[in-house]
């Protein structure tokens, strides 16, 4: 039974490194020509997968979370260089490895476009991809990139929902900030501010 058991773990393992390894291979062919995309992506999923060991989150979501951070910005980039210019999120659509993280970069979608996320099961995770992509976006990308304390004010102004709560406050943490202070007065119907991670909680460098 024990051996069984090993060799179930193990090509479990195996499945899910080789399902990585081929992710990246993707974006290294659809973002070729866009190299600070493609340093974005990687910043994001980095960030996301600390700020969800923070908040509690556990495999598989946080594997989910990653893939989805990578997906996010990929779908519609490099279409060119793919058999008939199929986009690569419509590539590994139908590959069961990645059917939960492709279920989340369209919820991140559907988010974006202003629809809410009444999924609890994708709530949280959307959440985080969501608030350390646009971190990420108002940190290093564009023309006038802002501090991060200055970009972590400017979130606290943007439109939240409740699961973004929790999420920025990882954020804050992770980035050396008080999450109350940044905050400020700022109040959301059903949602605390973002508390204090306890302080021997370790912070993951980004």
């Amino acid at each position: 039974m024990r051996n069984h058991h090993q060799a179930f773990t193990e090509a479990l393992a195996e499945i899910e490194r080789s399902a990585d390894e081929a992710l990246h291979a993707l974006l290294g062919l659809l973002l070729e020509d866009s190299p600070m995309l493609h340093e974005h992506v990687r910043r994001v999923a980095h960030l996301s997968v600390s700020a969800a060991l923070l908040m509690g989150i556990r495999e598989p979501e946080v594997s989910t979370m990653e893939w989805a951070a990578l997906l996010h910005h990929a779908s519609d980039a490099g279409v060119s260089r793919l058999p008939g210019r199929i986009g690569g999120l419509e590539l590994v659509r139908t590959v069961p490895a990645f059917a939960a993280s492709v279920e989340m970069v369209d919820a991140l979608r559907r988010e974006e476009r202003g629809m809410a996320e009444n999924r609890s099961r994708l709530r949280r995770g959307v959440a985080v991809v969501a608030v350390c992509d646009r971190f990420d976006t108002l940190t290093m990308l564009g023309t006038h990139p802002v501090a991060p304390g200055e970009a972590l004010r400017i979130l606290a102004r943007e439109r939240f929902s409740v699961s973004r709560t929790e999420a920025f406050g990882a954020l804050c943490f992770l980035s050396g900030f008080d999450a109350a202070a940044i905050w400020g007065s700022k109040r959301l119907p059903g949602a605390a501010p973002p508390g204090r991670f306890p302080l021997e909680a370790s912070r993951p460098a980004i």
